[in-house]
């Protein structure tokens, strides 16, 4: 990755959808490899990825860190840095997925995944009909994992937060009912309005920049 070596593992085969008309996206850099560098910062301004520390070993076992925990984000990561949210870091059958607390108003506080990789982010249906989000009366296509586009209807956000930061009212879309059974995912179109972002798995945290 950028020249550096990263350990073997086992990868997953599929098709992936195009970036563009004849651009087919190659892979997926997922947070199973993300998280053995310990914390990752992700400059949506000036296109960088940097790691916090040297590449460990792969998760052996199952387990869940509730955040924040006494791991140290490091130091280099922390200029600038303006908000924050706690993470819930799992690890399964050698998989990772971060979750960001996320609340609409109000509300009480939903699990949402966070995807970097998702240029869109998403509510499941019944969560947002729970929460009597407004339709927004539009539609968005979305390309799905392994490349199966579908068009999601979209509501309107309203206020909502991650963390300690207010995020920006937009129009999310809805995951379909037979999509993941999850709440939500919380994509780089709202990830990117901090211009930095700092993904830290040990302290189980993520860092704002603005």
């Amino acid at each position: 990755m950028s020249g550096l070596a990263l350990r073997p593992q086992v990868v997953f085969s599929a098709s992936l959808p195009n970036l563009a008309p004849n651009q087919p996206l190659a892979g997926v850099i997922g947070s199973d490899l993300l998280s053995r560098f310990g914390s990752v910062r992700i400059d949506y301004q000036k296109q960088t990825v940097s790691l916090g520390a040297a590449e460990s070993e792969s998760p052996t076992a199952n387990g869940v860190v509730r955040g924040p925990t006494s791991t140290l984000t490091p130091a280099q990561f922390m200029k600038d840095i303006r908000s924050e949210a706690e993470l819930t870091v799992v690890a399964r059958q050698g998989g990772v997925v971060a979750y960001a607390p996320i609340r609409f108003d109000g509300s009480t506080t939903q699990l949402f995944v966070v995807d970097t990789g998702a240029a869109v982010s998403n509510i499941s249906s019944p969560l947002a009909r729970a929460l009597h989000l407004a339709n927004a009366h539009r539609s968005v296509e979305f390309s799905a994992a392994f490349g199966c586009p579908v068009n999601l209807t979209e509501v309107k956000s309203g206020r909502w937060t991650v963390g300690s930061a207010s995020l920006r009212p937009q129009l999310v879309a809805t995951l379909p009912a037979s999509g993941l059974q999850i709440a939500g995912i919380l994509g780089s179109d709202v990830l990117s309005h901090f211009g930095v972002v700092v993904i830290d798995y040990r302290a189980a945290r993520i860092l704002f920049e603005s």
